[in-house]
C-alpha cells in the first residue's frame, strides 16, 4: 500500500521558526522581566604565554569598577552588573 503525503514547501520554515522560538524562550525566558534578569555570556578572547593567561572580555555598558573577578578551585568567575538609569 502506498501512502501519499502532500508536500508543503513552508513546513521546513515553520519547523525552523518553532526551533528559533524555543531557543530564545529557553535562553531568555518570556516577557520583559526575563530580559532584565537574564544571564549574558559576552565574547571572550583568551591569550596565553609561558607565565600568564589573559582574557579580553567585551562588556559594553559595564564600568570596570562594576566587574568582580574571582578564582576559586581553579574556576574563574567574572560577574558584572549593567546599571540602567
Amino acid at each position: 500500500m502506498t501512502v501519499l503525503t502532500r508536500w508543503d514547501p513552508f513546513r521546513e520554515f515553520t519547523t525552523l521558526q518553532d526551533r528559533m522560538n524555543r531557543l530564545f524562550r529557553d535562553n531568555y525566558g518570556e516577557g520583559q522581566e526575563a530580559l532584565s534578569t537574564s544571564t549574558f555570556a559576552p565574547p571572550v578572547d583568551v591569550y596565553e604565554d609561558e607565565h600568564n593567561v589573559t582574557l579580553k572580555i567585551e562588556v559594553p555598558g559595564i564600568d570596570e569598577k562594576d566587574i568582580d573577578v574571582q578564582i576559586e578551585n581553579n574556576l574563574l568567575t567574572v560577574h558584572g552588573e549593567r546599571k540602567f538609569e
